[in-house]
Order: C-alpha cells, then structure tokens, then sequence
C-alpha cells in the first residue's frame, strides 16, 4: 500500500499541475471565463488521473468501459466534497478559507485513494473489496469513536505539559534554555502539528491533541490490516479480531495516559510489530523500510524504546538461525534515521547535550516513587502470563507465534525496569503488545484447549487492568480552577513544586499564561536528597556540584519570576519525591530579589498542602 500511496501521490501532483497549466493557457489564449478555463483544465486532469492510475497505481487489468464510468462518477463526487467542505468551514463555521483548504487537501486526496483501490480499480473482487472496506472502516470508525469519547476531557499533565511548552516555543521560546525538560527534543517536535492544527480548527490544544491521536490511530490500524491480509494462515474473521486487538492494544493501555510518549511509541511501532508478526523474512523488502521509518519516529522518542527492535532482531536471530537481520533493511533504515535525528537534535539543540543531560544524570535519579511502587505498579502477573502461553506455545509447535510479540512484552518489561520510576504510564507498552499476543496465541489454529486458556486469562486481565486506571483525572485543578476564577480574571501562573500535576492541566483549563521555563522544579529534589545523604568533608567535589545546581535552580526560578510577573502563585509546601521537610519560599528567599517581589503578595487561600497567594 506504500508504493501505491507514492505512485498515487505523483500522478495527483502531475494532475494538478497540468490543469493549472491548461487552465491558465486556455484562459490567456482563448479569452475564456474563468469558470470554462477551470472547466477545461479539469478535464485535462481526470483524463490524465484515470490512465495514471489504472496503469502506473493500481495496474487494473479490469474494463476501461467500466472503469472510466466509475472514475468520473469519482471525480464528481470529489468536486461535490470540496465544495461541500469549504461551505460548512467557510460559511457554517465561520472560518479561515486556510483551514478548509487545508482540510480539502486531506479529505479529498485519500477518500479518492480508496474509492479508486476498493472499488472503482478493483475489478470484479466484489467480495475481497467489501471485505477490505470493513477493516478500513473499521479504523476510521475506532478513531472516530476514541475522539468523541476523549473529547473535552482533561489531558495528562505531562502531555499537557508539552502542548503548553512547545505553544511558547512556537511563539519565540528556546527550547532547553527558556524551557528547561530533561527529555529529547522530538515530542515538540511531534507536538507542533497538535498546535497548528487547534489554531486551524479553533478548537482547544486537548481537543486537537485527541483529534490528532485519532487520525494515528486510523492510520496504524490500516496499516495493519493491509499486513493481515496478507496472512493467509488466518481466515478473515480471524484477521478482523487481530485488528479489534490491534485497536484495544493502541487505546486501552493509555486510557488514563493519552498522549504520552509510551502511547505514541505504541501507535507508531504496531504496523512494525504486525508486520515481523505475519510476514516472512519482516525485515527485507521496501515494505519493511516504509515500516521501520514510521516506527522510528516513536522509538526515537525515548532512547530506552530502541530495545524493542533489538528484542524483536535477536528473537529473529534465533528463530532464523541467522546473523542476517542485524543487517537488515528495516534495521538499517532505523539506524539511519536514529543517526540523522541525533545529528539534527545536536545541531539544532546544542544546549540539551551540554547542559541539561550533565545536570540530569547528577539529579533526575530522585525523581521516581520507591521501590515497593515500582514493583507493584508494573503487574508481573502479566509478562509471566504471557510466559507461560509462549512456552506452552512453543511446546505444541507454535514457537514463531509466540516468539516474536513475548518478545515486543519482554523487551517492555526492561524498558519500564530500566527507568526504575514507578510511573503507571512507562507500563503501557507491557500492556499493549501483550495484548496483541495473548489474541494472536488464542486465534491460531491448532491450538491447545490449555494454551488458549492461559492466553485468554491473560487478554481479560490486561484489559481490565487497564480499565481500572480509569480515565486521567485531577483533582488538584478542579479545586484550583475555583479559587483561580475567583481572583484573578487574565491568570499568569507560577507553581513551585516538584510535580507537574498542579500545573497542568491547571494551564490550559484556565487558558492562563505559565511563567516559569521549568514545567516542575525537577531539579530540586535531587540536589536537596543529595546534600541530606552526601559525607561533604568526604566528597566535596559532589557536595559542590550540587550546590551550584540548587543555586542555579534558585537563579533561574527568580529570573522568571521577577521578569514574567505572575498573578498567580502555588507553593506546595510538601512537594514529592523530597526526603526531607523542604519550603520553597525559604529555599527562594536567598536570592534577594525573591523576597523583594513577595512584598506585592498576599495568601488568598491556604489548605493542608498549598498556600495561594495573589497581587495585593
């Protein structure tokens, strides 16, 4: 399908250049109105569109007769949602011309990719295109369905964290000095499509964060079917259940965490997954480098996510008996984008290798719960579930089944255990591919009444797990949101704590303006623990490290709060992940210019854990 979408892409391009073309000479040159010169160019394009795509894209061996018919039939229906969509933009919605531009050149291109692919090139595979066209619509209808169910609702606060900070660095902000994040720069990157797009539809950043992971998801999920097919060992009830468990694994995991860095890995790296799954030699061939292109861009997110393709390699070594993936095609085009995104990154960002990854790797280490946390969180019933099908599998000879999605879990499983944090969203990628292989260990044939159990326990139990989180719910900003709007009416925010789940998605829930370059003061805890635990006669040299970080820190947080003037300010007088009692404001006040703009404040309210505070 990746060929197809190229080859289609050039021959639109060709299309719409030669009716510009004709349009305009027919117009210079034979004095037409406007509308027969458009007219005539058009017709030049159909024509030129129909022979390229039955003989370049889809290659139909069906009757032109019946095709050409089918074609125009198209190319009006084309024209009637152009004009259709930029009525309801333009005239109902009362919006940009822009926009609807924008949105024909999405809509129109790929309902006419697969109108002309499912039915008007398809020849007489009347029942192979009906049958397609459910797992195409199928996807849509999912994505749909996650919109509406998501829309409106609060985001995580990590990922509303990164549509508030790459809003500023959009509008003037260096990334990684006026706004300091531990992590790579490629979420803001991934998030600037969320910020256009919500700027484009008038619709808020959450809103256009959710439209935007549905259109993913769309994507992904056709992606996969198009393998499924492919599988011939599956019958195609079998191959749609794959693909409902294909849906459940991209959503359910991250119910309480959408938009996350782990969610979007999820989504970007299942048609991978699926195609080392049901193809034969996954990682050769040009489909394979189209799979591994879009995979990379979410295991570029976190460096932890490259031992997912190494897991799903050394697996295929073994299975193999073979040294020949390590030098895949799929493998080599990941490593090829992996060094270009590095190279770009250190380029563009130079200050995120130099000074914020030596700060990291003195402190970042306390921000994570305790080890009881960790280990709980991460619900070990699951990979060992899942253990117990593959060997089961491997017993009755379905060993390559299971292999390679255990594999996809077992490498999670270190992913999560190698951050050591005990955050719930690092498991979602456990969760997700398990999914996916306890429904493929249940659909194949053959199967033992003892295997299908195992793996059918272990489907309900991800599942479910998964719906227990619930959707992502704070109650930190319901509680704030009513003293914010009874004091200040235009907010500029400030909180100093060391978690992000006062601030957002506080921000974006009161449209306020945030005035630290810091999402949370992650910086403190590590260098507060450091210095409570530290011999300092002993090691002097870490005792200073620290220090000069707590007094950056320190500098900084006054920078922006003199320079920004926020209306607004929260002091979490508990903050996590601290050892130790620690006051924000006592910790501010050694810089004199902290306890100078104070003097304009006053508490306004005041509960167990925070203190309010507002201009006089």
């Amino acid at each position: 399908m990746i060929a197809q979408l190229t080859r289609f892409a050039s021959v639109g391009l060709f299309a719409t250049l030669l009716h510009v073309l004709v349009a305009m000479l027919v117009r210079n040159l034979l004095s037409l109105d406007v509308q027969a010169s458009n007219f005539a160019g058009f017709l030049a394009a159909v024509s030129v569109s129909y022979f390229g795509h039955a003989e370049m894209t889809f290659k139909a061996t069906g009757s032109h007769q019946q095709q050409m018919v089918r074609f125009g039939l198209l190319a009006v229906l084309g024209l009637l949602l152009s004009s259709g969509i930029t009525y309801v933009i333009c005239e109902v919605m009362d919006t940009s011309f822009v926009v609807a531009m924008a949105i024909v050149a999405v809509v129109v291109p790929s309902v006419t990719f697969l109108v002309s692919k499912y039915w008007v090139f398809a020849g007489d595979q009347s029942k192979v295109v009906y049958k397609d066209w459910i797992g195409v619509l199928f996807a849509i209808a999912f994505a749909g369905l996650y919109f509406a169910v998501y829309k409106d609702r609060p985001i995580n606060h990590d990922t509303a964290w990164y549509l508030v900070a790459t809003r500023n660095w959009l509008s003037g902000a260096q990334l990684y000095v006026d706004i300091v994040e531990v992590n790579p720069p490629l979420n803001f990157y991934l998030t600037v499509p969320v910020v256009f797009l919500a700027e484009w539809l008038s619709m808020s950043e959450t809103n256009a964060q959710y439209l935007t992971l549905s259109i993913l998801m769309a994507f992904s999920l056709v992606w996969v079917w198009n393998l499924l097919q492919q599988y011939s060992e599956l019958d195609w009830g079998r191959q749609f259940l794959m693909l409902i468990a294909a849906a459940v694994a991209m959503a359910v995991p991250a119910v309480s965490s959408s938009g996350q860095r782990e969610h979007l890995m999820v989504i970007f790296t299942m048609p991978y997954l699926f195609g080392h799954i049901v193809m034969q030699g996954a990682g050769t061939g040009k489909e394979s480098v189209g799979r591994a292109a879009f995979a990379a861009i979410g295991i570029c997110i976190k460096p932890h996510f490259v031992l997912i393709p190494i897991a799903l390699t050394i697996t295929e070594m073994f299975l193999k008996r073979s040294l020949k993936p390590v030098v895949s095609a799929s493998n080599v085009t990941l490593f090829a984008i992996g060094g270009v995104y590095l190279v770009a990154a250190a380029t563009l960002h130079p200050e995120y290798f130099t000074e914020i990854l030596p700060i990291a790797t003195s402190v970042y280490g306390a921000y994570r719960f305790n080890d009881a946390t960790v280990i709980r969180l991460v619900v070990p019933a699951i990979p060992l579930l899942f253990l117990a099908a593959s060997v089961l599998a491997v017993l009755y000879g379905r060993g390559r089944m299971a292999a390679l999605p255990f594999a996809a879990v077992l490498a999670g499983c270190v992913i999560y255990f190698v951050q050591w944090t005990g955050f719930g969203y690092q498991a979602v990628p456990i969760h997700a591919f398990a999914i996916v292989g306890f429904m493929w260990l249940i659909l194949q044939a053959r199967l033992n009444w003892l295997l299908a159990s195992v793996s059918a326990l272990g489907l309900v139990a991800c599942v479910s797990l998964a719906f227990q989180k619930g959707f992502y719910r704070n109650d930190l900003t319901e509680s704030f949101l009513s003293i914010l709007s009874a004091e200040t009416p235009e907010p500029r925010i400030m909180v100093f704590s060391s978690s992000l789940a006062p601030s957002f998605p506080l921000v974006l829930e009161a449209d306020a303006v945030w005035t630290s370059r810091y999402p949370a003061l992650w910086l403190v805890p590590g260098a507060a623990n450091g210095l409570r635990v530290e011999n300092c006669e002993a090691n002097s040299e870490r005792c200073a490290k620290l220090n000069k970080i707590q007094s950056r820190t320190r500098t900084e947080i006054v920078d922006d709060f003199v320079g920004n003037s926020p209306n607004f300010l929260v002091f979490d007088n508990t903050p996590p992940f601290v050892f130790q009692p620690f006051n924000f404001i006592e910790f501010l006040e050694k810089d004199q210019r902290f306890t100078e703009a104070m003097n304009r404040y006053v508490v306004i309210e005041q509960d167990s854990r925070f203190t309010f505070w507002g201009l006089r």
